[in-house]
């Protein structure tokens, strides 16, 4: 899960098709996604980046198939033939922590959280990253201070780094 999210930080155009396309029509509670909506996509993509416009027809279809395939790898969907939604799809708390940890200069409170599209990339909707903090809070991770007008989060981890090796890896590891 780590090296797909990295590779949506490195490749704009998966990023955007994932938050754009895929987030957008999970959340609406469509089934899935297809070879059709990843080719609108890159459609209108093409109308705002000029150097797609110079792109093949066979170029555009490598691509369409490629989006598809990226969801397909890293369990989003189940099949090519019958693209829905994987319901049975799990991001681990670790998963989410180090997104957590990975934006935490940007993270600050409950709010940052729920804006920060990179979250959206996992398909984890405002319920589900509550729910995930909380458990992240639960496990000493993270504090939840509510003593003002939003909720804070305090990082018990001075670094991703001390994250990795502490909670992800063990302390004994």
């Amino acid at each position: 899960m780590i090296l797909y999210y990295y590779l949506c930080l490195s490749d704009r155009l998966i990023y955007d098709f994932v938050i754009d396309t895929v987030y957008s029509r999970y959340i609406k509670g469509f089934l899935g996604v297809s070879n059709l909506d990843s080719e609108n996509f890159l459609i209108k993509s093409s109308e705002t980046h000029e150097e797609m416009k110079n792109w093949s027809e066979r170029t555009y279809k490598d691509l369409k198939t490629a989006l598809i395939t990226v969801l397909l790898e890293i369990g989003f969907i189940k099949n090519r033939k019958n693209p829905v939604f994987n319901e049975s799809l799990y991001i681990s708390n670790k998963v989410f922590g180090y997104l957590l940890y990975f934006n935490k200069d940007i993270i600050k409170t409950i709010d940052h959280l729920n804006n920060h599209d990179d979250f959206k990339l996992f398909l984890l909707d405002k319920a589900h990253r509550k729910l995930l903090l909380k458990e992240l809070e639960t496990n000493g991770v993270v504090y939840l201070d509510d003593e003002g007008k939003e909720i804070k989060i305090e990082y018990l981890f001075p670094s991703l780094k001390e994250y990795v090796e502490n909670y992800v890896v063990g302390k004994n590891a």
